[in-house]
């Protein structure tokens, strides 16, 4: 891994966690306050992008939870390969955060597994 690499994996490790859930383990990210809205990031991308393409919402009033899909970031890619099988670990994800109602938006190719999620 390059050094700007490694700095920039030191930045965003800042800004989330690693939750382990039934499902495998996951990266997240959560900002804001107010009700629930799952941002899935795209391609290629992580919990940063979901933040960023959702600010907006953050901004108005809304808290963010922005998972990095497996394979992305520090979530590991055997969590979930298939759409279904990354929509089965937000959910189990949730279930770790006691969380039980949230709107999902699906940012191009986390579009598939935000269906599935839905």
């Amino acid at each position: 891994m390059s050094r700007w690499s490694e700095n920039l994996m030191t930045v965003l490790d800042g800004r989330a966690t690693m939750l382990e859930t039934e499902r495998g383990p996951i990266q997240v990210a959560r900002e804001g306050d107010g009700p629930r809205v799952m941002s899935i990031h795209g391609s290629p991308g992580g919990f940063d992008q979901g933040l960023v393409w959702a600010q907006h919402l953050r901004d108005g009033g809304r808290e963010l939870i922005a998972p990095s899909r497996p394979g992305y970031l520090r979530t590991p890619l055997d969590s979930g390969r298939s759409p279904a099988q990354q929509a089965d670990l937000y959910v189990a994800m949730l279930d770790a955060l006691h969380i039980d109602k949230v709107t999902v938006l699906g940012i191009s190719s986390g579009g598939p597994s935000a269906v599935h999620f839905a």
